[in-house]
């Protein structure tokens, strides 16, 4: 597998879990149901989250479960678009 085609894999891994977020307003999961609900592998679906929350597009709440972030704070678009493709910070993406 190449980095591109290992990049794009996680790409799309991140878009099908980011859509259980969008599917259902107010979906709070922890990361054994996220992962039974995407189908992926706990220690995968970890990642995958951690990567989310990284990007402000999820949110850990206080009793560890993960939500979307509310629509009225800071998101960082480019940042959730780098995780997508594998790439670095946004700054990366000006080159």
């Amino acid at each position: 597998m190449t980095t591109l085609t290992l990049r794009l894999t996680i790409g799309t891994a991140a878009d099908q879990l980011k859509a259980a977020f969008l599917g259902v307003p107010g979906t709070q999961l922890s990361p054994t149901d996220a992962a039974a609900l995407s189908g992926f592998d706990s220690q995968t679906c970890r990642v995958l989250l951690d990567w989310l929350e990284d990007a402000r597009f999820l949110r850990r709440t206080p009793d560890g479960l993960y939500t979307r972030q509310e629509a009225d704070a800071p998101t960082d678009e480019d940042t959730l678009t780098a995780v997508r493709v594998g790439r670095g910070s946004s700054a990366d993406n000006e080159r």
